[in-house]
């Protein structure tokens, strides 16, 4: 095997949480420059080192294939094992002679202060799309500088990874982490991809040549003359535990209200429109609002009001990233200028400025 180093961005939604966790709904997503970073190379154990671990994880592979460790703290990093499961069941699929041996990985993040508290910046995403990449690539799988065809494959098997864990997300995260860049999201049929089988290896690569309906994965410009800047008010918030408590079905009006509004915001950035990116941009984060006040909860707590408020006073497109409730909110200007005054301003007042940009891979 090859010694690799990977790196995969952190995220931040733009518009169209919750609804993009249905089949075929649309979100615009951004990788941002604040990374996950991970090595890996052949050792004679298999192992883990992590700053978000104690100590050193161990693992091993059982008759049947499954990653089993018995380190403390191991149960927090199930991410990780079903990356490196899935990972191999796919080598081995198509490699039937491929010797995996031993090897460590060694995995730092950007994603988190250091106290360990979560950005809301995708963190499980990246960590289960750096595992992905770099096992591949040190299999000599996908080579270092990836096509739009690797990073669709990443793509895919970390699909196949969070479904295996039954978790609820969009999948929005994983893109951002494969692909980089702003992206025009659109989730696939849900239906279709839980019927799919996904349980050998074989079954893994006919997932990965078949097309998913409904999936979208389209790159976006940012206009060069806008600028973009992002908050953490010192909150975490969970987007699986946030998703299991909106127990009401969502309704077709919010569904093709949010469908919309994400529309008008791509075309907005193609135009370079600003005052309608601003309108739209406010209308998605209304619209969320009061879907959750229907349903007794909330989408922005105080401090995250105080920063998308702040902003918008100063004449900026503001809004609340991602499941709500903590985390990050986001505000564009209209040029650098007015960007520049309402940061200083923002800063004074102890709001947290994350020095945060686009990233494109």
């Amino acid at each position: 095997m090859n010694t690799c180093h990977v790196k995969v961005p952190g995220k931040l939604f733009w518009a169209g949480e919750y609804a993009v966790t249905k089949s075929q709904q649309k979100a615009l997503v951004a990788a941002v420059d604040a990374f996950l970073k991970l090595e890996i190379e052949a050792s004679d154990q298999n192992e883990v080192f992590s700053d978000l671990a104690a100590e050193r994880l161990t693992w091993s592979r059982t008759n049947a294939g499954k990653i089993v460790s018995t380190s403390q703290g191991a149960d927090k990093f199930d991410l990780i094992w079903e990356g490196i499961r899935l990972a191999e069941q796919y080598l081995q699929a198509k490699y039937p002679d491929l010797e995996l041996g031993s090897y460590r990985l060694r995995i730092k993040s950007q994603l988190h202060d250091q106290e360990g508290h979560k950005y809301g910046l995708g963190s499980s995403g990246a960590v289960l799309v750096a595992c992905l990449w770099g096992i591949l690539q040190a299999f000599s799988d996908i080579p270092e500088s990836p096509s739009a065809a690797d990073r669709l494959k990443v793509f895919k098997l970390a699909a196949i990874a969070e479904s295996r864990l039954k978790m609820k997300g969009s999948f929005g995260d994983l893109a951002a982490a494969s692909y980089g860049g702003l992206l025009l999201y659109q989730n696939f049929d849900r239906t279709w991809f839980r019927r799919s089988k996904k349980t050998t290896g074989q079954d893994v690569l006919k997932l990965l040549d078949s097309d998913w309906p409904g999936l979208t994965i389209q790159s976006l410009a940012f206009p060069d003359d806008w600028a973009f800047y992002a908050f953490w008010v010192g909150q975490e918030a969970s987007t699986e535990k946030l998703l299991k408590r909106q127990q009401t079905q969502l309704s077709q009006d919010f569904l093709d209200r949010s469908q919309e509004l994400v529309e008008a915001l791509a075309q907005d950035l193609e135009k370079g429109d600003f005052p309608n990116f601003n309108r739209h941009l406010s209308a998605n984060q209304d619209l969320i609002e009061d879907q959750l006040q229907s349903q007794g909860s909330f989408y922005a707590s105080p401090a995250l009001e105080e920063v998308v408020n702040s902003a918008r006073e100063a004449g900026l497109a503001a809004k609340v990233s991602g499941a709500g409730q903590g985390d990050c909110a986001i505000a564009i200007a209209p040029n650098r200028f007015s960007g520049q005054a309402f940061l200083e301003k923002a800063q004074t007042s102890g709001l947290k400025h994350l020095a945060l940009d686009i990233y494109s891979i």
